[in-house]
């Protein structure tokens, strides 16, 4: 049987959360703004899926015209109310959006402090030339619970 000392357990800790904190930031340069999308509804949707499922009146879709890419920034806010840990995730047809996918990313849960409150997320990335349709998908993270969130603002906003 190995023994570990506290200094030990402690030394792997720290390396544990130097490693995650030293992670570099995704920087995506936006130039001047062209269009925003603002998208609003007032009804709830629920899901019991562990896998992501698009809520269907959280997409817009965008035109880039040939030869030129585009900047998008995408903020989604909404009353959630989940049980345990829910995720959101931003998608550009099939690409996520920065903050890619990573174990907690983007979570939300309720509790008896913050059930029912207004939660917030945004994303960014750099899209090419073509049709593209921003989705935002909820997934629990247990199915023997409901994933609740509404009323809803999407906001895409285009920039050079």
């Amino acid at each position: 049987m190995q023994t570990f000392t506290k200094a030990g357990i402690l030394a792997l800790a720290f390396a544990a959360l130097v490693s995650v904190a030293s992670a570099a930031p995704v920087v995506t340069q936006c130039g001047a703004p062209i269009k925003s999308i603002v998208k609003t509804d007032i009804e709830f949707f629920n899901t019991t899926s562990e896998a992501p499922v698009t809520i269907p009146s959280a997409s817009v879709t965008i035109s880039v015209p040939a030869g030129a890419t585009r900047c998008v920034r995408v903020r989604f806010s909404a009353i959630a109310n989940c049980p345990n840990a829910c995720f959101l995730r931003a998608f550009e047809n099939v690409n996520q959006l920065n903050p890619a996918w990573v174990s907690n990313a983007l979570r939300f849960s309720s509790d008896q402090t913050n059930n029912g409150m207004a939660h917030s997320f945004e994303w960014a990335g750099r899209v090419g030339a073509g049709l593209h349709t921003i989705r935002i998908k909820i997934e629990t993270g247990n199915i023997c619970c409901v994933a609740s969130i509404g009323p809803m603002t999407t906001s895409v906003d285009i920039m050079e």
